[in-house]
């Protein structure tokens, strides 16, 4: 193998390592709270992080689907292009995400932001938005976390300085945390905790 993919694997396999498990588990309950209360999932992020959350978005409404169970509610808030340059154009770029929020979020939703940084003002808003309606919020984040992982209920960050290594986290990570919603929804009728 090329040595600097080689080097590069084990990059993205040490940042992984620096993740708080924990946190993650709790992530994946909130997510089964979120499904148990009925709530919706809004998932936000820029560039590389934008395809990110509708892919998460994408894997926790299909991937989780199972007759005779009802179904769970995610939505990327990156997807609907005409209302993100509508917003964009006619206030501001900062404007794109909470403007989304404000006509469907509710308190029993839950809101992630997936931001490398931490500190993109657009997610920063939503995310302030989010708690002034008193919905729970997530973030996903690398270098030290940023902005939002201080004001996130569950601020999952992964310690590495590389842009690419980061994104390469938040994708395993989603896959991982959708692997593990879909377990936990299969247990839970199989021994018919709640009404399917």
């Amino acid at each position: 193998m090329n040595y600097f993919i080689e080097s590069y694997f084990h990059d993205v396999a040490d940042s992984l390592k620096t993740i708080d498990a924990g946190l993650v588990s709790e992530l994946t309950e909130e997510i089964m709270n979120v499904w148990l209360r009925e709530g919706t999932i809004y998932i936000m992020g820029n560039g590389g992080s934008a395809a990110t959350a509708s892919h998460f978005a994408c894997d926790l409404s299909k991937l989780t689907i199972s007759s005779g169970r009802r179904r769970m509610k995610a939505v990327s808030l990156c997807d609907n292009v005409p209302i993100l340059t509508a917003w964009a154009n006619d206030t501001h770029y900062e404007q794109v995400f909470v403007e989304q929020l404000v006509p469907f979020l509710e308190q029993k939703d839950l809101v992630i932001a997936i931001s490398a940084s931490g500190n993109s003002k657009n997610v920063m808003k939503a995310l302030q938005y989010t708690g002034t309606v008193g919905a729970k919020t997530a973030s996903m984040c690398g270098f030290q976390g940023g902005e939002a992982s201080r004001i996130t209920d569950y601020p999952i960050i992964t310690y590495s300085d590389s842009m690419q290594v980061i994104e390469d986290s938040h994708s395993l990570l989603c896959h991982g945390i959708s692997l593990d919603v879909c377990q936990l929804l299969k247990n839970a009728q199989r021994e018919r905790l709640t009404i399917f």
